[in-house]
């Protein structure tokens, strides 16, 4: 797994329960997926260079404990797998002492930035991905991975 991003939780992020709000929640993994996407190349000369970016189009986020203000968070994040227009990733929120405070399975399409429309990866960022991948593929998959909600 990839240990590229942290942050200390603001007291912005903070909501009247004293701990971090749900939306927040989201903006933290939205920065620990631009952590992966910038850990395998992806950058300002490849969004002008190769008119490419890449969005979300579909999180399952599980909160498991709280975190509190000022509490450093970091994330891991492991490659589940890459197509030549999608990545699916894993991302791990653990708080200080080591334990988890959330989960979030993302999928982010490729698109053309000019045309606004899904399309392939640049063939080397797109071997970039697949490298992760293929590491990843030799962990154990998170607990989560393709759960869905239960009622």
């Amino acid at each position: 797994m990839l240990k590229i991003y942290e942050v200390t939780v603001p007291a912005e992020w903070i909501d009247y329960n004293d701990h971090l709000t749900e939306g927040y929640y989201g903006v933290a993994f939205g920065y620990a997926s631009d952590a992966l996407l910038e850990h395998a190349g992806f950058d300002e000369r490849y969004r002008r260079d190769e008119r490419g970016s890449f969005y979300t189009v579909e999180t399952h986020v599980q909160y498991l404990l709280e975190v509190k203000v000022g509490e450093k968070l970091t994330f891991e994040t492991m490659v589940l797998g890459v197509r030549p227009k999608s990545l699916h990733a894993f991302h791990t929120m653990k708080r200080e002492d080591g334990r988890i405070a959330a989960t979030q399975e993302t999928l982010l399409v490729h698109v053309d930035t000019y045309e606004v429309k899904v399309r392939q990866m640049a063939p080397w960022i797109l071997s970039n991905f697949n490298a992760l991948a293929d590491t990843h593929g030799t962990l154990a998959r998170p607990g989560g991975v393709g759960r869905s909600i239960e009622h």
